[in-house]
């Protein structure tokens, strides 16, 4: 197939999260399936990724439209993409099929109405950007005001990424039928990573401590305070503990750091900031324990990427994962401080319930959000959407 893959960002940078890593895997893995993959995506004002050969043979094509109006387009959370504003849909025409990335981008009604005015399948995946969080609640208002129905009649297929989700796609108006459910899938890391040991020393951990790791944005809804203040009190037990916040700043970052100063932990409390790609890995293999003490999340592939290496992952209890509570992959605890503390005592005290949720987590990965196990789930998606539009 040729498939047109349209998000607002492509480059991997850590502080536009992780939608275009898990944009740019999936089109990776379906460049090697053998389809023809096309990315457009807003610049961010970073020309990398232009033009990216991963591999010998055929390319995933991308290009990067300019972004105007930076400062309104952060306001609005989403890049502003002239060039994407009046889509021909001849050039559309001459794809198989349209995926798009996001639902809130100032582009979406305009390629999904050139979609349907060219009879070109789109595939629309919101990538959790429908659940509530209370963020820009006007704007989103006038938008569903403005141009839900165009592009609820646009869809061919909606992909929810959990029963979530699919419930806030209905909420959207999108009908049964049009939802399928696919999750993300899991990358592969590094054929070098070194040992534990190695990576915690690459960080100037002190031999034999123990890492809690924290690893995504810093916002007030991530839970990063609660899980400081858990991280205080459970280092009455665990004195040989060191917490690592990674993670580019989103609001939160000078409250914790006041936090941190009253504690007289600083020793032991370490924000290190964004890391790249390679440094990503490395903290996760570095880490005893992974938590993420959100009070909303869609489908985070940080999880994912824990799973992979077999890092024990306590999760907040008020996020939802397919399989995750039936097979015991990750320890939930509610987003306070007291359960959080609990729980990293449990785990850091006990090594042999660290290997049980180091096994639980990388089988589960393994078992539903391996690429051989997603893929022909996109695939099949693609072609229903084809059926759908041409019928």
């Amino acid at each position: 197939m040729k498939i047109l893959h349209v998000t607002p960002f492509v480059v991997p940078d850590p502080k536009l999260g992780g939608m275009p890593r898990s944009v740019l895997s999936l089109c990776v893995a379906l460049r090697d399936r053998g389809h023809q993959v096309t990315i457009w995506a807003g610049d961010d004002g970073d020309s990398r990724y232009r033009t990216t050969d991963h591999g010998e043979g055929s390319t995933v094509s991308i290009k990067l439209f300019r972004s105007r109006w930076r400062r309104l387009g952060s306001v609005l959370n989403t890049p502003i993409l002239p060039e994407l504003t009046f889509p021909d849909p001849h050039v559309l025409q001459s794809f198989d099929v349209v995926h798009m990335h996001g639902y809130w981008n100032t582009f979406t009604p305009s390629i999904a109405l050139a979609c349907r005015k060219g009879s070109v399948p789109l595939v629309l995946q919101p990538r959790g950007s429908l659940v509530s969080s209370g963020q820009r609640g006007v704007p989103k208002r006038v938008f569903q005001f403005l141009f839900r129905d165009q592009v609820v009649r646009s869809t061919s297929i909606a992909v929810a990424l959990t029963e979530n989700e699919r419930g806030d796609l209905r909420k959207s108006g999108f009908r049964n039928s049009q939802i399928q459910l696919i999750p993300n899938f899991a990358p592969s890391p590094p054929t070098s990573l070194p040992s534990a040991s190695a990576a915690k020393r690459s960080f100037r951990i002190p031999e034999g401590a123990k890492v809690v790791l924290f690893l995504g944005r810093l916002h007030p809804a991530k839970g990063g305070k609660e899980l400081l203040m858990a991280y205080i009190l459970a280092r009455q037990h665990i004195p040989e503990s060191v917490l690592l916040f990674c993670g580019p700043d989103e609001g939160a970052l000078q409250e914790l750091k006041r936090i941190t100063a009253a504690s007289g932990l600083e020793e032991t409390i370490r924000f290190l900031g964004p890391l790249d790609e390679d440094r990503k890995w490395l903290a996760l293999r570095a880490a005893d324990l992974y938590c993420l003490p959100s009070f909303f999340e869609a489908f985070p592939r940080v999880v994912l990427e824990a799973g992979i290496i077999g890092t024990p992952t306590i999760l907040s209890s008020l996020v939802t994962l397919p399989f995750a509570a039936q097979e015991g992959a990750v320890m939930r605890s509610d987003p306070e401080p007291g359960a959080l503390s609990r729980c990293i005592t449990a785990v850091l005290s006990n090594e042999g319930l660290r290997l049980e949720l180091s096994s639980r987590i990388r089988a589960w990965v393994e078992r539903h959000f391996s690429a051989p196990v997603v893929i022909p789930l996109v695939e099949d998606a693609y072609a229903h959407a084809m059926h759908v539009t041409a019928s």
